[in-house]
């Protein structure tokens, strides 16, 4: 009985056929045909093989660049994190500080008004309670809810 050996070379692609065998009718040609087909499969298969090996060493370059990019991303990521709590610190501060500038300058309006003689309006009334505690301390003075003067 005949048979062919495939011969793999040191990367284990098909170099060659080894043995002989017949395929057919009793003449050569057939024989001839047939080794010529499967040289024609092989090299087809060989050049298909290093496509594939070429698209997979541009997919491979292409993750690397998107790995990257990745990396770039978590970095700016982390930076807009940090600038976050920095914004948050200085609102803060800038919300601290117009509280401030408002209290100087109703303590700046105050003062103006002493100086000029001019009576005092007290802090605005908040609560009913309030309202009647300034009723009965009240002679004639500003009254905060109804901004007319209020006799005693």
């Amino acid at each position: 009985m005949e048979h062919i050996t495939p011969v793999l070379n040191e990367e284990g692609v098909l170099e060659k056929y080894e043995g002989s065998a017949r395929l057919g009718g009793g003449d050569g040609t057939t024989l001839a045909k047939q080794s010529l087909q499967v040289r024609q499969v092989v090299a087809a298969m060989e050049a298909m093989e290093e496509r594939i090996m070429e698209a997979m060493k541009a997919l491979t370059v292409k993750v690397s660049g998107v790995e990257v990019i990745k990396e770039c991303l978590d970095k700016i990521d982390l930076k807009l994190e940090k600038q976050g709590e920095r914004l948050d610190r200085v609102q803060a501060k800038v919300d601290m500080s117009m509280e401030s500038l408002g209290q100087v300058q109703q303590e700046l309006g105050e003062v103006t008004r002493v100086i000029k003689g001019v009576a005092v309006p007290p802090p605005l009334v908040i609560s009913p309670l309030d309202v009647a505690q300034f009723r009965e301390g009240a002679s004639t003075s500003y009254h905060p809810m109804t901004q007319v003067l209020v006799p005693a």
